[in-house]
């Protein structure tokens, strides 16, 4: 069954995905510095699940939500928090090359 019918998978997701990722980022946004940028990549996965990929909807939603607020929150501490926003596979050669993308970054 899907993640709203099995309530085990759903936990499971729940526990190792989204918590996992989100506490890293909360991590690393309070060990930020006044001056300091955090950049954050997303995905389209934020704006529209895949229900094959449920988990990481949530996750990647999650993600959005939380650099959105903090670029709120730290602004006046002097943080800035970007968030980018990839809707494609990143994989080499294709049109979000690792390598293209990390050049775009460096800009």
């Amino acid at each position: 069954g899907g993640v709203l019918v099995d309530r085990e998978r759903a936990e499971r997701i729940r526990q190792q995905e989204l918590a996992a990722e989100l506490q890293r980022t909360l991590d690393d946004l309070r060990a930020a510095a006044p001056g300091s940028s955090m950049l954050f990549t997303g995905s389209g996965l934020a704006l529209q699940p895949w229900p094959e990929g449920f988990g990481l909807s949530i996750q990647k939603a999650g993600l959005r939500h939380l650099a959105l607020a903090a670029a709120a929150e730290l602004r006046p501490a002097g943080v800035s928090v970007s968030l980018v926003t990839i809707r494609g596979t990143i994989e080499p050669g294709g049109p979000f090359d690792p390598d293209r993308l990390a050049a775009i970054y460096a800009e």
